[in-house]
């Protein structure tokens, strides 16, 4: 299982950055022209708490965890990156587990929902946990 991206209740970030791969082939998938959403709910949960966006991002992933945004990996979205960023509010839940799930909507409406999740561990903020 993939480590935990770590939040705080209440946050916005850290940005969530993907690179959408095909899982056959191992390569970035092409999202020039797509709507890459995420959505993300408790782990246990069956409604959604937040629907990202996700901001397609120039360049390819390197081997050694580099981007490279020489053409032909100029254009957003062409090496399959992409970036999430949670909204005021969406992280306003209880802590615990939570999964995201990446779907790709193509230019002719067809859709691609990445098998394997995201998985989150959102913690307490002690900030907002203090009694005045």
């Amino acid at each position: 299982m993939a480590t935990s991206i770590k939040l705080v209740q209440g946050d916005t970030r850290p940005f969530i950055r993907v690179c959408v791969m095909d899982s056959q082939t191992g390569l970035a998938i092409d999202l020039s022209g797509c709507t890459v959403k995420m959505y993300f709910r408790g782990a246990e949960a069956t409604s959604l708490q937040a629907t990202l966006v996700g901001l397609l991002l120039p360049g390819k992933r390197l081997p050694d965890g580099a981007v490279s945004t020489e053409a032909p990996f100029d254009v957003p979205g062409s090496g399959g990156l992409t970036l999430f960023t949670f909204a005021s509010g969406d992280l306003d839940c209880e802590e615990g587990g939570y999964m995201g799930e990446v779907e790709v909507t193509y230019r002719d409406g067809t859709k691609h929902t990445i098998y394997d999740t995201l998985p989150f561990l959102l913690r307490e903020d002690f900030a907002d946990s203090m009694v005045p």
